[in-house]
């Protein structure tokens, strides 16, 4: 070995064969429809990689289990978004396609635009909340740790009453 560098396997190892069984096709994934504030809106998740039982949708398997990698993909309609919330870990949002804003209060004061691929690494428990601001339904990737854990901000006023998910609807995903 020059410089201690590992030198690639001549044979077929343990690692490059759980590697090539890892490979995730888009046609094998199911998508996880979450729920925002308006029951009659859906948006697929595609959760590619994430811990056995993660934080973000935790009833829904992902496609590959990871000891520390999470990343997620959506498709999300115009104005649709996830609300105010933090994560105990770093987060990396990349925009595939269309307009999103980012915020960082409220009022939406502070916020960043991101347009298809720009990305930004939020630090771990910042307190942000992201939406489509483009005209047309928008894919996002979000990458962070698979012991990441989210935390919504609680709504202030009485919950509404929301009518049961429907079949198709086995996640407790909190954004759409």
């Amino acid at each position: 070995m020059k410089n201690n560098i590992p030198q690639p396997p001549k044979t077929l190892t343990p690692e490059i064969e759980q590697a090539m069984q890892s490979v995730i096709k888009f046609q094998d994934v199911k998508p996880v429809w979450g729920r925002g504030d308006d029951p009659q809106t859906h948006a697929p998740m595609y959760k590619y990689v994430d811990a056995i039982k993660g934080s973000i949708a935790p009833k829904a398997a992902p496609a590959v289990v990871s000891k520390e990698f999470r990343m997620l993909n959506g498709l999300v309609a115009p104005g649709q978004g996830a609300a105010f919330h933090h994560h105990t870990g770093e987060e990396l949002m990349f925009a595939v396609t269309g307009t999103w804003v980012v915020y960082f209060d409220e009022e939406e004061k502070h916020k960043v635009i991101l347009e298809p691929w720009d990305a930004i690494l939020v630090p771990a428990n910042v307190w942000r909340g992201w939406r489509n601001v483009g005209k047309e339904p928008g894919y996002f990737m979000n990458i962070g740790s698979a012991a990441d854990i989210m935390t919504n901000l609680p709504k202030s006023e009485p919950e509404q009453s929301q009518p049961a998910a429907s079949d198709d609807d086995d996640s407790d995903c909190a954004f759409s």
